[in-house]
């Protein structure tokens, strides 16, 4: 953490917005004050990211490693992409509904 603040974060953030309304692998529950760390996907997650490795879920890793929210927080910019109508929902809570253990990052 302490490396982040001393070189002033990272300029820009580039995220995806999960289907269970995880950002940079922070599944839901993650916290605010996450740091970076190892996670496991939840099985939403691995459905979800299948399409990268030949449409078979079962074949994406099971963890990986990820900055934490409080990390992601630190950016000048924070860019989040979101596709597919299956998100509209997720999308909707996270900019109307107060911040959750289902919503952990909240846009401002």
């Amino acid at each position: 953490m302490k490396e982040f603040k001393v070189h002033g974060g990272k300029g820009v953030q580039l995220l995806r917005l999960g289907i269970n309304g995880h950002v940079g692998f922070n599944e839901p529950s993650c916290g605010p004050d996450s740091l970076y760390r190892v996670v496991s996907f939840s099985e939403s997650t691995r459905k979800q990211n299948g399409y990268s490795f030949g449409g078979d879920p079962s074949l994406v890793p099971s963890s990986a490693i990820t900055l934490g929210l409080k990390e992601i927080l630190y950016a000048d910019e924070i860019h989040l992409i979101v596709t597919g109508t299956d998100k509209a929902n997720v999308l909707y809570s996270l900019i109307n509904e107060p911040t959750s253990e289902y919503l952990c990052l909240r846009v401002g």
